[in-house]
């Protein structure tokens, strides 16, 4: 069975709600174009990684096991790459 894709926006527990892996935002596989996408993974509070993308066809994260908190603001769904 497939994953389903993670529905934005997006606060997710990584492990119990997300799993660790490399993950992509869906507008491209529509025609469309993620605009204004923020995402951000941090550890016990503190941002490890993020970004602002003010336009692109598609973007992509990967989320560590490390990581307890995947968030994501405007940037439509993400699926498992």
């Amino acid at each position: 069975m497939a994953e389903r894709p993670l529905a934005g926006p997006v606060r997710r527990a990584v492990s119990s709600e997300v799993k660790p892996g490399t993950y992509q935002t869906t507008a491209h596989l529509t025609g469309g174009k993620v605009i204004d996408c923020y995402w951000e993974r941090s550890k016990n509070g503190n941002i490890v990684d993020n970004n602002f993308v003010t336009g692109s066809v598609r973007v992509t994260v990967t989320i560590r096991s490390s990581d307890d908190t995947f968030v994501s603001r405007g940037c439509g769904d993400w699926v498992k790459a």
